[in-house]
């Protein structure tokens, strides 16, 4: 079975102690063909570069998280990611977008930065990577105002389910990671299930969101397996038919990919 990993964080998992090197030889051995390395900062690509460009498969984003609000120079973070774009030709934007879970500076300062870089975005032809925590309807509102014109992800997909046809009319891809699998996410699992299979990617979004059987450990992108089974189960596809619409949707959203 092939398979694909549309949002994950490589740095994050090196600095946690993985072994990188080894964890891409058990990968490739398993039918990983490539996945989406996600930004969080302005500068974290030049870190992150060296590390990718072992793995030309291998795609990346740059993007200013919602928690970049309460800088107090967001212009002077807004032009460094501009420079990142310009320096090192990222696949997409990302992840950005809303969290009103853990309150970074205000909900408009948020949106303004969201809003700034969906801009960026369209001048640059890239896809955005739509972080949405806890701001469902004012998500659904900002993108309504202000489009993404070259790709829309919903990361880590889990937005209220009288809001799944908002989301869907968008045109946006639904990504799912492992809190699919948990007990009580009943309104993703009907976001998986009833998603259009052109508009569904799968992610890890590692070392974060483990799925079960694997929950409470560090998630890598060697568990997403556990992820595209359990999504083709709702969908009552095998898992390896599921698996090549996930690479070919993904393969739609990047160019080149």
């Amino acid at each position: 079975m092939r398979f694909i990993d549309s949002h994950f964080h490589l740095h994050h998992l090196e600095k946690r102690g993985l072994n990188i090197p080894a964890m891409m030889e058990r990968l490739a051995a398993a039918g990983f063909i490539g996945g989406l390395d996600i930004g969080v900062d302005p500068d974290d690509i030049a870190i992150r570069k060296p590390l990718l460009d072992a793995y030309p498969f291998l795609h990346y984003s740059v993007g200013l998280y919602p928690s970049h609000a309460e800088d107090e120079s967001v212009q002077s973070l807004l032009d460094g990611l501009e420079a990142s774009i310009n320096r090192y030709a990222p696949h997409a934007l990302g992840e950005i977008g809303l969290d009103y879970h853990w309150g970074f500076s205000t909900p408009e300062r948020q949106q303004e930065l969201c809003i700034e870089q969906i801009g960026i975005a369209n001048r640059y032809r890239l896809p955005v990577l739509i972080h949405n925590r806890e701001a469902d309807y004012d998500m659904v509102t900002l993108l309504k105002g202000h489009r993404p014109e070259y790709g829309l992800v919903m990361h880590c997909y889990s937005a209220e389910q009288e809001l799944f046809d908002e989301f869907v009319s968008l045109g946006a891809y639904l990504s799912f990671a492992g809190n699919l699998t948990y007990k009580n996410s009943e309104h993703i699992r009907y976001a998986a299930e009833h998603v259009p299979l052109e508009r569904i990617l799968i992610e890890t979004d590692s070392p974060y969101l483990a799925p079960i059987p694997k929950r409470g450990k560090v998630n890598t992108p060697e568990y997403i397996p556990y992820t595209y089974e359990f999504a083709a189960g709702l969908r009552n596809m095998e898992p390896e038919e599921f698996s090549e619409i996930i690479c070919n949707n993904y393969s739609a959203l990047i160019p080149n990919a």
